[in-house]
C-alpha cells in the first residue's frame, strides 16, 4: 500500500515537472530530458518562443487564424499545356510575370506555368486591387499554388472563379513588390 501511494505522488510530482518543462519551453528557456519507466524519453523543444509555437504548445486557437482559401485547387508537374490553358511565364530578374494582364471565362482556370526564372516562386490570386505596406502584400489570397522550383513546369488548376477582377502576384520574400504581380479579368 505504501508503495502505491508513493508511486501516485511520484507521478504526480511527474506531471506537475513535465508541466513546468513545457512551460519553459514556451518561454524559451532551455528544457531537459525526462525519462520514463519504460525508458522512453520526452524532450520539450528549447527552440525560442514565438506566437506560433507558444499557441501550439498551451493547445489554444491563435489570436489571428489562417484564412482558408476561398477557391480550390491543385499544383502539378507538367510538361506541356494542356488544351485551353492559360501560359503564364515566372520570368526574372527582377523577378516577373509574362503577360502581366490575363482574361479567362468563369469557372475552373487551369494555367500552365513555366518558371524560366533563378529563383522559386508562387501564384497568389485575391480581388483587386493590390496592396502594399513596407514592400508586402497586404491582400490575403483566395487561392496560393504550389511552389514552381525554377526550371520547372506545373499546371495550377483553380476551380469554379466566379466574374470579376482579381490580382495575382508571387508570395515568396519581396517578389511582387520587384515586380512580379499582375492583372485578372475573369468574365461571365
Amino acid at each position: 500500500m505504501r508503495n502505491r501511494i508513493i508511486d501516485g505522488q511520484f507521478s504526480r510530482a511527474r506531471v506537475i515537472g513535465l508541466g513546468l518543462i513545457w512551460s519553459v519551453a514556451a518561454c524559451g528557456g532551455a528544457a531537459p530530458t525526462d525519462s520514463s519507466a519504460d525508458g522512453a524519453s520526452i524532450q520539450a523543444s528549447s527552440a525560442p518562443s514565438s506566437p506560433t509555437a507558444v499557441a501550439s504548445l498551451q493547445a489554444r486557437p491563435t489570436a489571428t487564424p489562417t484564412p482558408r482559401p476561398e477557391f480550390s485547387s491543385t499544383t502539378e508537374p507538367a510538361t506541356g499545356a494542356p488544351v485551353d490553358a492559360i501560359t503564364l511565364e515566372m520570368a526574372g530578374p527582377p523577378p516577373h510575370f509574362l503577360p502581366k494582364e490575363l482574361d479567362a471565362p468563369s469557372g475552373d482556370i487551369v494555367f500552365f506555368v513555366r518558371n524560366t526564372s533563378l529563383g522559386n516562386h508562387n501564384i497568389a490570386i485575391a480581388r483587386g486591387p493590390l496592396k502594399f505596406t513596407n514592400d508586402r502584400v497586404t491582400n490575403v489570397p483566395s487561392v496560393l499554388s504550389g511552389i514552381v522550383l525554377t526550371g520547372h513546369k506545373a499546371t495550377f488548376t483553380v476551380d469554379a472563379i466566379p466574374p470579376g477582377s482579381y490580382v495575382f502576384w508571387c508570395t515568396i520574400s519581396d517578389h511582387a513588390a520587384e515586380g512580379m504581380h499582375g492583372s485578372l479579368t475573369v468574365n461571365p
